[in-house]
């Protein structure tokens, strides 16, 4: 009877049905889809007009420039510009080109062709680069009038002072006028509050003006090869220095001053020998 009962059991476990599978509706994609496409393609768009935006804000000039025109005399190609320089920076790089001693130049930027360089940012003078190539004799006040000028490199010229309206460019980031013939330099270099990099090495310098201390985002500074027998106690201020260069000089060795400058609690290179 037990034994009975237990086939029963086991007969009706087998013929137990099997539960009926759970089917799970499938999502539907199309609505995300139908979204996310717009999204991703907006901003592939966006991307690109981004780079070609900035790619065409600051474009070299030497790139716009047409040398299809031959001068009168044939002895070079005057270049045609293409690009809309306003009217105020026009004007000043040709009153700077005016003190080149090497060329003469029609329309004052003749100077781009193979010599120097200038890049335009946002429709302004960005940066400018006058070798020695274009023997400059002295850097024309005018310079005043690229007020949105952030790098400006004049070495290896002829110049022997720079003007005080070069104090006006408060947007300077970088000055490099070394080997030069430059003999003082104006107190109005203190408004350059954004300067982070000064060389003025290998000039004829026999002294640096106080305000120097004022540049107080200054970072590097290079007066190497001139004839300083000191400096302004105010080169204690230039919290920012990482960098500074007065060797070949007529100070004395040690000098208490820079020794000074050898005290700070961050990183400082030095070369004063």
């Amino acid at each position: 009877m037990r034994l009975e009962q237990k086939l029963r059991n086991i007969i009706r476990v087998i013929k137990k049905p099997k539960p009926a599978p759970v089917i799970k509706p499938k999502r539907k994609i199309w609505p995300w889809f139908a979204i996310g496409l717009p999204l991703l393609v907006a901003g592939v768009v966006a991307t690109v007009s981004l780079i070609n935006s900035r790619t065409s804000d600051t474009p070299y000039l030497r790139d716009r420039i047409d040398y299809s025109q031959s001068s009168p005399s044939g002895s070079y190609q005057t270049p045609k510009v293409n690009f809309p320089i306003p009217d105020k920076e026009r004007a000043a790089l040709e009153d700077i080109m005016k003190g080149s001693t090497n060329y003469s130049v029609e329309g004052g930027l003749e100077f781009l062709k193979g010599s120097g360089s200038i890049t335009f940012r946002n429709g302004h003078v960005y940066y400018l680069w006058l070798p020695e190539v274009i023997g400059l004799s002295y850097l024309s006040s005018s310079v005043e009038d690229l007020e949105y000028i952030q790098i400006l490199r004049i070495s290896g010229n002829n110049i022997t002072s720079l003007p005080s309206s070069i104090g006006n460019l408060g947007n300077l980031r970088e000055l490099e006028a070394y080997n030069n013939q430059i003999n003082s330099v104006p107190t109005s270099i203190g408004k350059l509050g954004r300067l982070e990099e000064l060389d003025l090495s290998r000039n004829k310098l026999k002294s640096i003006p106080e305000e120097i201390g004022n540049l107080s985002n200054l970072t590097h500074l290079r007066l190497s090869q001139n004839k300083l027998r000191s400096l302004p106690r105010s080169i204690l201020n230039l919290r920012k220095l990482i960098f500074f260069d007065g060797t070949y000089n007529l100070w004395p060795i040690p000098y208490p001053l820079i020794e000074k400058l050898k005290e700070r609690p961050h990183e400082l290179i030095i070369y004063d020998g």
